[in-house]
């Protein structure tokens, strides 16, 4: 049974879990901005916990994005330092690719949208027709419900950017628009590292250092 370590970057936080295969055994929360000063202590004393040294980890998974830059880039960082320091193969997960496949057997029928708020009046999407396609990105909310509103069919809507943004959807595809209830606001920790466990059981690429899913084009 593999152990490994899952890192979650969330708008207020991070998450560190540890796993034994498809089990979640324990994980640890860390606000964003004592990441930086905490995270290897965290690390640690999630494995002291449980016995398990760093030589027991086949990896390290870690969620790469779409997330509050600066936060991602520091725990990024710091998994990128361990895995130079150990030697220990990393695992990247794109987050909305992740919270598709997490409610994707839930919901056949429908278009299902995952809206992240990524700040400023634009949001980070993914969605899943469907025929099973999916296509990711980033956009102005508004330009994004106009699409909507030409495509034919309902949508199921999940993440913290369709809750803040719920009035503008209700309004711009009434009643062709429902919402995941209770709402769902991230991709959960348990998917994060299911998803990197898959990767590792298929021999996908491991990597030696990760980048952050940063889909927005920054203009000078």
């Amino acid at each position: 049974m593999p152990f490994f370590l899952a890192v979650h970057t969330r708008y207020s936080d991070v998450q560190l879990g540890l796993f034994n295969d498809t089990e979640l055994i324990d994980s640890v929360t860390q606000d964003s901005k004592k990441v930086s000063k905490d995270f290897l202590y965290l690390m640690q004393d999630l494995l002291h916990k449980h016995a398990v040294a760093f030589t027991d980890l086949r990896f390290i998974a870690a969620h790469q994005g779409p997330a509050p830059f600066t936060t991602l880039r520091v725990a990024l960082a710091s998994v990128n330092g361990l895995a130079f320091a150990t030697h220990i193969p990393l695992i990247g997960v794109d987050g909305l690719q992740a919270f598709l496949h997490e409610l994707a057997p839930c919901y056949t029928n429908t278009t299902l949208v995952v809206l992240l708020n990524a700040f400023c009046q634009e949001v980070y999407y993914g969605i899943r027709d469907q025929a099973q396609e999916i296509a990711t990105g980033y956009d102005k909310i508004t330009v994004l419900l106009e699409r909507f509103k030409q495509q034919p069919g309902n949508f199921m809507f999940v993440g913290n950017g369709s809750e803040l943004y719920k009035a503008d959807i209700q309004k711009a595809l009434d009643n062709r628009a429902t919402f995941v209830d209770p709402m769902l606001h991230l991709v959960s920790l348990k998917t994060i590292g299911l998803e990197a466990l898959k990767q590792w059981q298929t021999n996908a690429t491991r990597d030696k250092q990760l980048m952050p899913v940063y889909m927005k084009i920054c203009s000078l």
